[in-house]
């Protein structure tokens, strides 16, 4: 009996063309609803699709070497989809072996195309993936863990190589460990590791290990085997002597290599492997001042790439640094402690005013050292070597009186707020406080004045900025005794630094609503409107020098000083951007036909 939709349903073209006894090859594998179909087991296509002769041409056209057009190419990538479409298609694939051979031979050609790998790939993925028992045979047999360390160049080659890793996708995935282990697999990359000069293979080779120490995480069964050749401590003293070469490419990996092995140390609690890369550190602290970037500078303005940069290898050392300090050996973080990195590292940090990766890095490995997680010795280096409390208080000072202000300055009023709270408990901190003037000036002239002055930009940011609201709503969640310090007011005395950090983390350490966005959002409204309706003016100036040196019209001035600001009056339609200056004049011409 026919079905109430089959009334009105047109036979497609594919449909069309599998009753014609006779049809071109090259047609059936243009029609668009191909992949599709097999993947729905039609039945007449699997009919036509599973014969042995079938099976030959998809594969011929899977492996093809050269694509003449760009129909070839597209009917090649047809054809490794329909392969690994279909469990009983695959099936078909590996009950001739001559087929899966040429297959695996791929691999142990020098040269292969981006679309080779893409096919053959997909197939073997899906292969290994549903029928494991059948194809790890053929795959010994044909030395595919030897043949695939040659071409990890290839994005497809490590993403198959990480899929064959992952015991979530994987059947009987112990078979293919212990195909791995049989071939040395990793022996073979590790080898391939030191002798590569090209970013994308050495990226691949790390992304690869990387899996390989995901699998130990979920205890996959053979793994142990697999990753021995590159857990060793001669496969660490390697990969540091990698880290300290003249390749700038392979001390990148090197040291991507080194985070993903110190991760894996931790985690399972290899401190032989951990003491090994601490000792090692000093050469590697070369990174951190190498010729290319000896004699830094920065610019005075923030919308330009820094020349020259900070660069990804010196920030991977300092990762690799902070990982280490916080082990949670103590024979290793006191190993740590010797070594003369950390001078370094601040002398950048200070260096470099608007880096955020470099302050974000340096403002996590100083909280660390602070909260004891590093222990006591670099604390000691931290404030009587690196001198951190004077040094912070005069960048304080001098910061803030820079237009724009660098974007440093809130990362250090951050590390002030850690000073502050350390000096309650520890007696380093305490000491280093008592031996600086500059920090009782900075106190005073500085700190009390930020952090109490609930409308201050800190840093540059264009108008209206969400990171620059959301500080505002912040700051005006601190709850003070007296109305929020304006430094116009004549009457205004700046709270000492003390009492307003304890303030400030008495509110936010018992406040457990703080992550309802709803009724936080609110209670900053609420604050603000009340902010704006003390009796302290407001100034103008600063965002008028901002706005001027951004060389855009100062839109918040159309609103007065007793404006009261209320989220009714917020509208969702936006205004004409008008300007006088004629390189701009397109904004006009693109704000009226937006509002159109």
């Amino acid at each position: 009996s026919r079905m109430f939709w089959d009334t009105f349903h047109d036979e497609s073209t594919l449909e069309k063309l599998l009753k014609q006894e006779n049809f071109a090859f090259d047609e059936l594998l243009d029609q668009p609803e191909l992949v599709d179909e097999c993947r729905h087991a039609n039945p007449k296509l699997l009919d036509f699709i599973l014969k042995p002769e079938t099976i030959v041409k998809l594969v011929d056209y899977a492996i093809i070497e050269n694509p003449s057009t760009v129909e070839v190419a597209k009917r090649s990538s047809t054809c490794g989809n329909v392969l690994s479409s279909s469990v009983k298609i695959t099936e078909a694939f590996l009950d001739q072996p001559a087929l899966v051979a040429r297959v695996f031979s791929v691999f142990q050609r020098k040269e292969v195309s981006n679309l080779q790998f893409n096919n053959s790939t997909k197939l073997l993925i899906f292969a290994f993936n549903f029928l494991t028992t059948r194809v790890v045979p053929l795959a010994l047999e044909n030395n595919f863990g030897v043949s695939v360390t040659n071409h990890l160049y290839s994005d497809f080659v490590a993403e198959m190589l990480v899929n064959l890793l992952d015991e979530d996708r994987v059947t009987c995935h112990e078979l293919v460990l212990k195909m791995f282990a049989t071939q040395s697999t990793f022996t073979l990359i590790l080898n391939r590791f030191e002798t590569s000069n090209r970013s994308e293979e050495l990226g691949n080779i790390v992304a690869v290990l990387s899996g390989a120490f995901d699998a130990k995480e979920k205890r996959s069964a053979g793994i142990d085997e697999v990753i021995a050749p590159i857990v060793s401590e001669s496969a660490c003293n390697r990969v540091l002597a990698c880290a300290a070469s003249a390749s700038l490419v392979l001390r990148k990996a090197s040291l991507q290599f080194l985070l993903a092995l110190i991760k894996h140390a931790n985690s399972q609690g290899n401190s032989v492997l951990l003491m090994t890369i601490a000792k090692r550190l000093g050469p590697l602290g070369a990174n951190l001042t190498h010729n290319e970037t000896a004699s830094f500078q920065t610019l005075a303005l923030p919308p330009v790439t820094l020349n020259p940069p900070f660069g990804i290898t010196r920030l991977r050392t300092i990762a690799v640094f902070s990982a280490l300090a916080q082990s949670a050996f103590p024979e290793v973080r006191q190993e740590v402690a010797k070594s003369p990195l950390l001078p370094t590292i601040i002398n950048l940090f200070f260096a470099f005013k608007w880096n955020s990766f470099l302050h974000c890095a340096v403002f996590d490995l100083v909280k660390a050292i602070f909260e004891g997680k590093c222990g006591d010795q670099l604390q000691v280096e931290l404030i009587n070597t690196c001198k951190l409390i004077p040094r912070l208080s005069t960048a304080l000072l001098s910061g803030v009186n820079e237009n724009p202000r660098p974007a440093a300055i809130g990362v250090l009023l951050e590390m002030a707020v850690q000073i502050d709270i350390a000096s309650k408990s520890l007696a380093v901190v305490q000491q280093g406080i008592a031996a600086s003037p500059e920090w009782r000036q900075a106190n005073q002239e500085v700190l009390a004045k930020c952090l109490g002055n609930n409308n201050m930009r800190l840093a540059g940011g264009k108008p209206n900025d969400p990171a620059q609201r959301e500080r505002t709503i912040y700051s005006s969640k601190v709850e003070l005794d007296e109305p929020p310090i304006s430094e116009h007011h004549p009457s205004s005395k700046a709270k000492s630094f003390e009492q307003i950090i304890e303030k400030s983390t008495a509110k936010f350490s018992n406040d457990d609503n703080h992550n309802n966005n709803n009724s936080f959002e609110e209670e900053s409204f609420a604050n603000f409107d009340e902010f704006q309706t003390t009796s302290h003016p407001h100034n103008d100036s600063d965002e008028d020098e901002f706005h001027k040196y951004m060389n855009v019209p100062n839109t918040a001035s159309r609103y007065s000083n007793s404006h009261k600001l209320d989220k009714t009056q917020i509208s969702t339609t936006p205004e004409p951007f008008t300007t006088n200056d004629d390189d701009n004049s397109g904004w006009a011409d693109f704000s009226n036909a937006f509002n159109q």
